[in-house]
């Protein structure tokens, strides 16, 4: 059962690098295949916070360093990552300002460079300019081999994505300063799982979240999915109190991974999570491509622009999703609204 297991997974890894790269134009990825937030608007910040070493409002050296573009070996914990940073046109560097942020995690295989076209574009936008980071993994390692991001037995206390998370948003808000009605995160298929991993553990600091081909694996109902692999699955039921509201895309049947010994369905986690996510009080569309030819198959799906515009209109705090009596003309077409319970 060792062997069968350690193959399992790591046809899973072999399926997911090749499906799971993919560029952003018009459609997200290619087209074929912290604390609560503060009455002003700001996240929380303590004195002791880790981005000040004295507490006399000195930015640490790791935040100061940070620029835009590229950067390597961001110091967290005893961990370091890369990251690309995307810093928008008329941002301060003295902790003045009101900017939305936006999180871009990549999947399975790929690094921070091949999807960070999903938010390049678009960081400068009229609508609403973000500070826009996509980080590098830095690895997982199980014991059959490197599983990229920290999403499978999920300790909030001991996260390495989670700290990146905290660590990064403590940065923002030093540096540049962060709106705490707009702090979002998005994904596609591995990185979609770091976003509902993030909304699971921080949701009460992000406002609202968008995912290509993600899944909820504190939902039992997707865990259950995954046969004799759903023992190396464990995260916690969420305990925030924050309704966000969540985007969520999939492909039809073709969503997925056929394995010797069990099939991974990320159109089924995205059935399931429809009244998983409404149950527990979350409005969410859902947009399905149920022609969709393979895993990463985004055509007619809503473009990470439409992202942004989401976000936009999903601050911290947003009771009724104004998408609930009519969604947006454009992009929209595959998509139905589902309300919270």
């Amino acid at each position: 059962m060792k062997t069968e297991l350690s193959i399992a997974i790591l046809c899973i890894f072999a399926c997911l690098v090749i499906a799971g790269c993919g560029d952003d134009d018009n459609s997200g990825t290619d087209d074929s295949g912290a604390g609560d937030s503060d009455s002003d608007g700001d996240t929380d910040t303590d004195t002791d916070s880790d981005t000040d070493s004295d507490g006399d409002g000195d930015v640490l050296p790791e935040c100061a360093a940070l620029v835009d573009g590229m950067n390597t070996g961001f110091p967290v914990g005893d961990e370091a990552y890369d990251l690309i940073l995307h810093i928008p046109d008329g941002a301060a560097d003295d902790g003045s300002g009101d900017w939305a942020v936006v999180f871009n995690w990549h999947s399975l295989g790929t690094s921070a460079a091949d999807f960070d076209s999903m938010i390049s574009g678009n960081y400068n936008n009229s609508e609403m300019p973000f500070i826009g980071v996509s980080p590098d993994s830095n690895g997982h390692e199980m014991v059959i081999g490197d599983m990229t991001w920290d999403v499978f037995n999920v300790d909030p206390a001991n996260n390495g994505e989670i700290a990146l998370f905290d660590k990064l948003l403590e940065c923002f808000d030093a540096r540049f300063g962060i709106d705490g009605d707009h702090i979002h995160s998005m994904g596609f298929s591995l990185g979609g799982i770091v976003t509902d991993m993030l909304a699971t553990t921080r949701g009460d600091v992000l406002a609202s979240v968008a995912t290509y081909s993600g899944g909820y694996f504190s939902n039992a109902s997707n865990v259950s999915t995954l046969g004799m692999l759903a023992g190396q699955v464990s995260w916690p039921a969420p305990t925030h109190s924050n309704g966000y509201s969540q985007l969520m895309c999939n492909g039809g049947v073709n969503d997925n991974f056929n394995l010797s010994i069990v099939t991974i369905h990320f159109d089924q986690f995205g059935t399931n999570d429809v009244p998983y996510l409404t149950g527990i009080g979350h409005d969410l569309i859902h947009c399905v491509n149920s022609s969709a030819s393979q895993h990463g198959d985004l055509a007619g799906l809503p473009s990470t622009m439409d992202f942004v515009r989401f976000f936009l209109a999903h601050p911290m705090g947003t009771e009724d999703s104004p998408y609930s009596s009519d969604l947006p003309s454009s992009g929209y077409d595959l998509c139905t609204f589902h309300p919270k319970n």
